[in-house]
Parts: structure tokens; sequence; C-alpha cells
């Protein structure tokens, strides 16, 4: 088992003798009467795998660096993890943003919340593929998406399209641009996801939106331009 502080928390040298780790005021904590060496041990935990190995330096004692990290794990600023279990890409981002906001001490857990989700998006223009293209890097796990159209050679550019798909089917390319994001991308046919998001060129038609016809509240309809 390691010891890590949570995803995204800072440690800031406030004075000679003092450190702050975090910079939300709801858990922040403040770290006074440091010596130097334990300054500079703590500034570091920010990228330690396991911070445990602070307690086995040599310039700060042993006993005085576990009550330190006592009292970050007490506050919540810690997360007990298991070795190799990291979040790989950009979930990590998520992770970090997750633990942030929410003030949890594991936000992995929200990300293998994530990853049971499965998210239905028709319509993949430049807009829809952008859609797909961050809920897949967001850590959603199953991704429907439905749009036989030929890329255009307009939808080519920051989307992620290329001169080369210009004629392919949208979903075809798309589904080689999400996989690129992420490789454990599920690209499912379920009729029944959890949310669906149609982006339309023009006014929406109805028929284009009957995997969502479960869902209780109407899917968000964007224009493509």
């Amino acid at each position: 088992m390691t010891v890590r502080l949570r995803p995204g928390l800072r440690v800031l040298r406030r004075t000679a003798t003092e450190v702050q780790v975090g910079t939300d005021p709801r858990w922040a904590v403040l770290l006074s009467d440091l010596e130097p060496a334990e300054i500079e041990a703590l500034t570091a935990a920010e990228t330690l795998p396991d911070m445990q190995v602070l307690t086995t330096r040599r310039d700060v004692s042993p006993d005085r660096m576990r009550t330190l990290l006592d009292a970050l794990r007490d506050a919540g600023l810690t997360t007990d993890t298991s070795p190799g279990r990291t979040i790989p890409g950009p979930a990590a981002t998520e992770a970090a943003s997750a633990s942030l906001v929410r003030g949890t001490a594991d936000a992995a857990d929200v990300l293998r919340a994530r990853e049971q989700r499965t998210v239905g998006v028709v319509g993949l223009g430049p807009t829809g593929l952008g859609v797909a293209v961050t809920l897949a890097a967001s850590g959603v796990g199953t991704l429907v998406i439905d749009d036989d159209r030929p890329v255009r050679s307009a939808d080519v550019g920051p989307s992620g399209y290329r001169w080369s798909d210009a004629g392919s089917p949208r979903t075809t390319a798309a589904a080689r641009i999400l996989r690129d994001v992420s490789p454990q991308l599920r690209l499912g046919s379920t009729p029944s996801p959890d949310v669906l998001v149609v982006v339309e060129h023009g006014a929406a038609a109805p028929e284009r939106a009957q995997p969502a016809a479960h869902v209780r509240h109407p899917p968000p309809v964007r224009r493509d331009p």
C-alpha cells in the first residue's frame, strides 16, 4: 500500500518554518514549526509515488515525519493506493479536477463510475466529434456513435479529421480517432445509452433520437455549423 497526496494538491512554502498543503480554504492545511529539511521533504511530496519514503530520509526524524504524514491523512489530503494503481492518459487530469472540486480522497472512484457509463453521440461533424473526443478523454467507458455520412473537406481541422478521411464514413474515421485518444474505450451498439447527444446541421430529426427513447428527459441537441 502506498500513500500519495490527493491528485492536484499543491505544497507551498509559506515561511521559513511553514508549508501549506492545498489551496482550497475548505481543506487546506498549514504545517508549522518545521525544520528546513522537513520543508524540503514535504515540498517534494507532490510528485512522489509513495510519501512513506520521506520517513527514510537521513536528514529528518522518522517519527516526526510519520506524525506529519498522519496529520495530512487525518485531514483527508492523502489517498492510500495499491502499488501500480495509477490513472493513465488524459483521465489523470480528470482525476485531479474531480479531487479538487469534490474534495474526495480517491477521485479514481469518480472515473470508475464513468467507466461504467454509456453515452451516445449522434452526428459526427466537427462539433459532434469534439464532444465524443472529450467524453473519451474524460474516462467514459462506452460510446455509441452514429453518423454514416461522409467526412467533408470542411470537417478537416482541429476536431481531428484528416484530409485522408475525406469521403470515408464519419463513424469509421471517428472510431479511429477515439481509439487513439482512449485505447481502452468501448465502441458499443446498445440502443439504450445513459445519455444521448444529438448534433445536427439544421433542425433535429426526431427519428435520429430513437436511441434515447427510454430516457426521461429529452437528449441535448446541438447545431453543427
